[in-house]
C-alpha cells in the first residue's frame, strides 16, 4: 500500500478535537523583521480561498460530497489538511507567515484543526459565529489581536402591513462574515472578505456584492487610526476592471476612480462602496487612500474560468507614507494542473488543492522615509 508522506507526516502526531473559540491562546512570537539597511518587514499576510474546507464531523452544514455517507472520512480530512499546508509552505518558500486567511472553511473547529496539526504559530483564530454559514472566513494570526470583530450583510424581505419585527424566516440571501482584525505591533487592521460568488450570472449577483462593498466602506470609515496601516484582503469576487470589462453594462462593487463619475451619469446615485479603489484613489469620505496591490503584478490571475483569467482574489492597503506593500500570486507549478488553470481539489480522489491560487502581501517599512 502507498502511504501519501504528506498525510503519514499529519497522522504521526497527537490530534485531539478542539472547539475553537473566538481566539485560541498560543505562544507570543516576535513578528517578522529584516535586519538588513532596506525596508524592514512588518508582515507578510497570505490569503488563500481554499474551495470548500469540511471536517469529517456531519452537522447538516457539509455539501453533500463531503458527508459520511459519501464516503468521506478522518483520513480524507487530514489528507486535505497536508495538502493545503504543503500549498501554503510551497508559496512561502521559507518565508514565515504573521497572517493566514482563508475563505470557504467549514468552522473555526476545522481551522484550530489546521492550526494545531500544520501551522505551527499561527494560534489565534478570529471568526464569526458557528452555524451560520459552510463558507467561513477564518483568520489564523501569530500574535494575539486586540480587538476582533465580525460583520456580515443580511437582506430583509419587508412584508406590506406588517409592523411587528420580522421573523427570521424572512432574512434572505445573507453575506459572507467580514472578519475585521486589529493588531496591536504592527499597528495593522486587517479586514478580510469573502463576497458573493458570480455563480448564477455576474450581473445578477452584482448587487449582493455592491451591498458587501459598502459594509467594508462603513467599517473603513469608523475605528481607523490616523498612524494605523489596513489591508484589505480576501475573495471580493471582483476585480477593479470588471466595469470595463462588461463594457460598463452596469455598475459594480469595484470601479477605477475615473470611471466614478460616468457610471453616476449611466445609472443615477451609486450605492456608498468602495468604488474609488484601485490604483491610488480614496473612499467616498476622503478619509483614507488605498493602493491596489495589484498594480504592477503582470500575472494574468488567481481564478480561471473556461479559459478566461480573473484577478478575484483582491488586495488593497492604506497606509502611512513610509508603510508600503507588494502582491504577489502563489502559482507554484505543483499547485497548477496539465492545463495551466489552479489545480482543484476533488474529494473523489483525494488530489488537487484549490481552484484559486493563494496571493501573499508583504507589508515594509522603509525606515529612510
Amino acid at each position: 500500500m502507498t502511504v501519501d508522506p504528506l498525510f503519514a507526516r499529519a497522522m504521526g502526531r497527537a490530534v485531539f478535537p478542539v472547539f475553537a473559540a473566538l481566539l485560541v491562546p498560543a505562544a507570543m512570537a516576535a513578528i517578522s523583521a529584516c535586519s538588513s539597511a532596506g525596508p524592514a518587514v512588518v508582515a507578510r499576510v497570505l490569503s488563500y480561498n481554499v474551495h470548500n474546507l469540511f471536517d469529517d464531523v456531519d452537522d447538516g452544514l457539509e455539501y453533500a460530497e463531503f458527508r459520511t455517507d459519501a464516503g468521506w472520512g478522518r483520513d480524507d480530512y487530514y489528507r486535505r489538511l497536508a495538502r493545503l499546508d504543503e500549498a501554503i509552505r510551497l508559496v512561502a518558500a521559507g518565508r514565515r507567515l504573521d497572517v493566514v486567511t482563508l475563505q470557504e472553511v467549514e468552522s473555526s473547529r476545522v481551522a484550530a484543526d489546521f492550526a494545531r496539526d500544520f501551522l505551527r504559530g499561527l494560534r489565534y483564530i478570529s471568526a464569526g459565529p458557528y452555524g451560520v454559514s459552510n463558507t467561513k472566513v477564518v483568520v489564523l494570526s501569530r500574535r494575539q489581536p486586540v480587538a476582533v470583530r465580525t460583520h456580515r450583510v443580511v437582506e430583509l424581505r419587508i412584508v406590506p402591513g406588517r409592523s411587528d419585527s420580522l421573523p427570521p424566516a424572512l432574512a434572505r440571501r445573507p453575506g459572507r462574515d467580514a472578519v475585521d482584525v486589529t493588531l496591536a505591533s504592527p499597528d495593522l487592521r486587517i479586514i478580510s472578505v469573502h463576497w458573493k460568488s458570480q455563480a448564477g450570472g455576474e450581473a445578477r449577483t452584482e448587487p449582493q456584492r455592491k451591498l458587501e462593498a459598502a459594509l467594508v466602506h462603513d467599517l473603513l470609515l469608523h475605528g481607523t487610526g490616523d498612524s494605523q496601516a489596513v489591508l484589505l484582503i480576501g475573495d471580493m469576487n471582483a476585480d477593479v476592471d470588471q466595469y470595463r470589462r462588461h463594457g460598463r453594462s452596469f455598475p459594480t462593487a469595484i470601479k477605477r476612480v475615473e470611471d466614478v463619475e460616468e457610471a453616476k451619469a449611466a445609472f443615477g446615485p451609486l450605492r456608498p462602496g468602495i468604488r474609488y479603489l484601485g490604483g491610488d484613489a480614496s473612499i467616498d469620505a476622503g478619509a483614507l487612500v488605498f493602493r491596489s496591490l495589484w498594480d504592477g503584478v503582470e500575472a494574468p490571475g488567481t481564478y480561471r474560468f473556461r479559459g478566461e483569467w480573473s484577478r478575484l482574489d483582491q488586495a488593497y492597503l492604506s497606509a502611512p507614507e513610509r508603510i508600503s506593500g507588494t502582491l504577489e500570486v502563489g502559482a507554484h507549478p505543483a499547485l497548477t494542473a496539465g492545463d495551466g488553470a489552479p489545480f482543484g481539489f476533488s474529494p473523489r480522489t483525494g488530489a488537487g488543492y484549490s481552484d484559486h491560487y493563494p496571493i501573499l502581501v508583504t507589508i515594509t517599512r522603509d525606515p529612510a522615509r
